[in-house]
């Protein structure tokens, strides 16, 4: 079977309108220098929203068909086929029918390399390579980890000789202005993540929320005693609006990321009406039977997996 590659540079964004969007850490699996997955959407009907994140993605489509997007383009992906995605590349994933794909994240320190996914002789090589690694991961036989490691090495070699973009090209892509702060914590997450628990690190913790609940603590009893005030009832009373505002305008927001993923997905056809459904249950629950909103949210929890698992 052919193999083949398709790229796209991000959408272009101007400094007047730039888009931020939502930075994922990946945390590689436990004693690998990667993170391999099978994708999360094999069951169809799944839109995995516009993200990025600090690492190359390679994103292998074993069989079915996927809808991949990178920045604003799309593409139309095939079984046997595959996409690689650069550091901080924002990308979406949107899935009509059954499929099974093969995720490979490799992070990449301070974004030293940037690969191309133009076609090349390597691409049946390179898919092969995914192949052995996830056989492997399945398999779990004594010593897989140092196998998988020994054919992603082979994978990596590949990719530096034969994908790299020279220096001399990588002003192709202007990446995210607004993901180095993020990408400085998802890397020390990256670092960190296997490390104990020391009596240091729980100090710099509690350092850093005590002062926020002794200033919240401090407000509340201030309020309590001087909540009779008429001039702390009007400075209240003329907040209350921009209050119920910023909390509608995140209520809708959550809607719309829950019902269609983005809101320039909205359409009849692409509505999780399952969401639909448990949301209108929630509501009447909330105001009909006036039950308790945690065991609201407890049991909408409950019916997401029990949709999920039929």
């Amino acid at each position: 079977m052919e193999q083949k590659i398709f790229r796209c540079g991000i959408l272009g964004m101007t400094m007047k309108e730039e888009k931020i969007y939502r930075q994922e850490a990946v945390v590689p699996d436990r004693g690998l220098p990667f993170k391999l997955f099978r994708f999360e959407g094999a069951d169809g009907k799944y839109i995995c929203e516009a993200h990025q994140h600090s690492c190359v993605e390679i994103f292998a489509l074993r069989e079915g068909k996927v809808d991949f997007y990178l920045g604003d383009k799309k593409y139309v992906l095939p079984a046997g086929k595959f996409i690689i995605v650069n550091s901080n590349e924002v990308h979406s994933i949107h899935t009509s029918g059954r499929n099974e794909a093969i995720v490979l994240q490799i992070p990449m320190e301070k974004q030293i390399m940037r690969f191309s996914g133009e076609k090349k002789e390597e691409d049946g090589k390179l898919f092969a390579l995914l192949e052995k690694m996830y056989r492997q991961q399945i398999r779990k036989e004594y010593g897989y980890e140092l196998l998988m490691q020994s054919i992603f090495y082979q994978l990596k070699y590949l990719l530096v000789t034969a994908y790299r973009i020279p220096e001399e090209k990588k002003d192709y892509y202007p990446g995210n202005t607004h993901s180095g702060h993020l990408e400085r914590i998802t890397g020390y997450l990256r670092e960190h993540y296997a490390e104990e628990i020391s009596l240091e690190t729980l100090a710099a913790t509690f350092g850093c929320i005590l002062p926020s609940c002794i200033i919240v603590t401090v407000i509340a009893k201030l309020y309590l005693k001087y909540r009779s005030m008429e001039v702390l009832q009007g400075v209240l009373g003329s907040l209350r609006p921009a209050v119920v505002a910023m909390i509608a305008a995140a209520g809708i927001s959550i809607l719309i990321t829950a019902f269609w993923g983005s809101r320039d997905l909205i359409a009849v056809t692409g509505t999780k009406w399952s969401l639909v459904l448990i949301f209108a249950v929630c509501m009447i629950l909330l105001r009909k039977v006036k039950m308790n909103p945690i065991w609201v949210m407890i049991l909408a929890g409950v019916m997401k997996v029990g949709i999920s698992l039929i």
